[in-house]
């Protein structure tokens, strides 16, 4: 399965499961404190405990995908779905679901176009990632000339 081993496949699946489950259970306070800490606290969010669990489980995620699918592609994953989507959503909720959707569409594309061409996965995950990108800022030129 793409030099992926299922033990490695196993570990992601219990760890994605983990990392949505927290998120699920800390979602409302970690929206207040990335927007509002000062409105976060006063409402009574420890923002240092938010963080704290956030970063953890950013952090054992970039260790274990790192060791599948390398530090370049999980920095381009972590960052240009995101960076995409808040060009095309006006709620939090929203820029979440377009950020796993370009995620998705990214990573199944490029594993297609790998198989397809026996080219580097990560070549194309990259590219696609990068062409949603520039669509995305191209998207938010043409708004706000309107």
């Amino acid at each position: 399965m793409i030099g992926i081993s299922a033990q490695d496949v196993q570990l992601m699946g219990i760890l994605s499961s983990i990392v949505l489950i927290v998120v699920l259970f800390i979602y409302r306070n970690l929206k207040a404190d990335s927007f509002d800490a000062i409105g976060a606290k006063i409402n009574g969010v420890n923002s240092q405990a938010i963080s704290i669990v956030f970063l953890l489980l950013l952090a054992m995620s970039v260790s274990v995908a790192a060791q599948i699918v390398g530090s370049l592609l999980i920095f381009i994953l972590l960052t240009l779905p995101a960076s995409s989507a808040k060009y095309f959503t006006h709620t939090v909720f929203s820029m979440i679901m377009v950020g796993i959707a370009f995620s998705l569409t990214g990573v199944w594309l490029g594993l297609y176009l790998g198989y397809v061409t026996n080219w580097p996965v990560t070549f194309f995950i990259a590219c696609i990632e990068a062409l949603i990108y520039g669509i995305a800022l191209l998207y938010n030129s043409i708004q706000n000339r309107s």
